[in-house]
């Protein structure tokens, strides 16, 4: 299939030939804009006399053809908002976020620009896998044991890919990647700046400090995996080139701080994984990466409530003792369902349906199996929830699409240095680093329904394109 093209076809043909045309067409569009706009704003304020909430979502209902208009712009609202998905609730626990919202109004304002702008998909070789997987997992709900539970996630998997496949395909120059990263990062030390703000009020009790915002909190170990993508950015990034030039290695001493103040044993491997990963790809920036863990351990001395980080000191400690917060009698009964059913699996989200069927069937610990005989039971381990669920076939395309995105952004690496191209460079080390601690992070918990996880890949995928498109797949809708 001939490679994509970027640039779009007008959609007036006629108006190069009679510019009098086009003047008279952008004049009638612009007050049909504004008369949407305004006719929108009048609803949006009926709807919220009746409903607060209904109003808020209408209010906003006037922002939507600027979200036709410039999407690429839109979209650094989306990953702006990413950090804060965990406690952006509109509602009850796991019902719609804010940015489940504006995501889907993102989406849709792109849907229509590149319907009227006639622009096609990219599709690199990765992101098929990924559809490829998407349809394994819907697929998987014929043979599945509890369908609600299966149709249930697979909504937010399909959400999550149509947003990757928005992310890589508005990602268009290297500067809009670098852009990304940076909104990112700048979010996420918002992120970190009301945790550390709210951690002197915490109680030095045997739980762990969190993030609130009023009836929402973070689970510790979301936080944590949330915040170390972007520091591991920030290190392979360096100065930025705008003023002040040394903002993204200030904003690495409240986020890593931060990361090991949550006491999350899986983030805090993950964040030394990715940098010495880094190190190892460039050992010039074993400089910087000294000067964060020297700067990060003063200001986490001076910071730390005191007791807290004998508490941190404990608990890593302590990891063996507790069996990993009992992750190593899951992740038997996880096996135990794998040897049942190897090759079709549970069904896509039949991991926690089916566990304390399974966990009847395993010898586990005796105290952690009395202590834990009811709840939601998470795998905490990606590759093994996989397997559980899709078995070897399903699996074994999700694994694969993992691989491919990992070589797309190293050949990008690769390419860049060749040609000389620094900030091609920076970008795809940067990317390449994310995906490390994505990868390692897996290992202790799931990243498959993340925002932040499917982020990440997107951007691998676009800086393969960006930085080495040499197997660019598209399609015109």
């Amino acid at each position: 299939m001939p490679r994509a093209t970027l640039n779009p076809v007008a959609p007036f043909p006629h108006a190069a030939r009679d510019n009098s045309y086009s003047v008279v067409t952008s004049t009638r569009q612009s007050a049909l804009w504004l008369l949407l706009g305004f006719v929108l704003l009048l609803a949006g304020l009926a709807a919220f006399m009746a409903s607060p909430k209904l109003g808020i979502m209408a209010l906003g209902l006037p922002a939507l053809p600027l979200l036709v208009l410039f999407p690429p712009q839109a979209l650094m609202l989306v990953i702006a908002l990413v950090p804060f998905d965990a406690v952006a609730s509109l509602g009850p626990p796991r019902s719609t976020t804010i940015t489940k919202l504006v995501a889907v109004a993102v989406i849709a304002g792109w849907v229509v620009h590149l319907l009227i702008r006639r622009q096609r998909l990219r599709m690199g070789g990765p992101a098929l896998l990924l559809v490829a997987y998407v349809a394994f997992a819907a697929a998987s709900s014929i043979w599945a044991e509890d369908r609600a539970a299966t149709f249930h996630r697979l909504q937010l998997l399909v959400q999550l890919l149509i947003l990757y496949i928005m992310v890589v395909n508005l990602i268009t120059s290297p500067t809009l990647l670098e852009r990304s990263l940076n909104v990112l990062l700048a979010s996420s030390v918002v992120v970190a700046g009301l945790f550390l703000w709210h951690l002197p009020s915490e109680t030095l009790g045997p739980g762990r400090a969190t993030l609130a915002l009023g009836e929402r909190a973070y689970n510790p170990d979301g936080l944590a995996k949330t915040l170390v993508f972007p520091a591991i950015a920030a290190v392979a990034l360096g100065r930025a080139a705008s003023f002040p030039r040394w903002w993204r290695f200030a904003s690495l001493v409240p986020v890593g701080i931060a990361v090991l103040l949550t006491a999350a044993r899986g983030a805090g491997l993950a964040l030394l994984a990715g940098l010495v990963f880094l190190a190892l790809m460039r050992p010039r920036l074993g400089i910087r990466i000294s000067g964060f863990i020297l700067a990060g351990v003063i200001a986490l001395m001076l910071v730390a409530p005191k007791g807290y980080l004998e508490r941190i000191e404990q608990r890593y400690a302590g990891a063996a003792e507790d069996r990993g917060s009992g992750r190593l009698d899951i992740w038997a009964v996880g096996m135990t369902m794998i040897r049942d059913r190897p090759f079709q699996g549970t069904g896509f989200g039949g991991f926690q349906p089916a566990f304390y069927r399974y966990m009847a069937e395993t010898t586990l610990d005796p105290r952690w199996a009395a202590a834990n005989s009811a709840g939601r039971r998470v795998p905490h381990n990606t590759y093994l929830n996989s397997l559980a669920e899709l078995g070897i076939f399903g699996a074994g395309i999700f694994y694969a699409a993992l691989v491919a995105h990992c070589a797309c952004v190293l050949h990008a690496f690769r390419s860049s240095r060749h040609a000389g191209n620094l900030q091609g460079v920076n970008l795809s080390l940067a990317i390449l680093g994310m995906l490390v601690a994505l990868l390692v992070t897996g290992l202790t918990g799931d990243f498959a329904l993340a925002k932040i996880s499917w982020l990440v890949l997107a951007l691998c995928q676009g800086a393969g394109l960006l930085l080495s498109p040499t197997s660019v797949k598209s399609w015109a809708p």
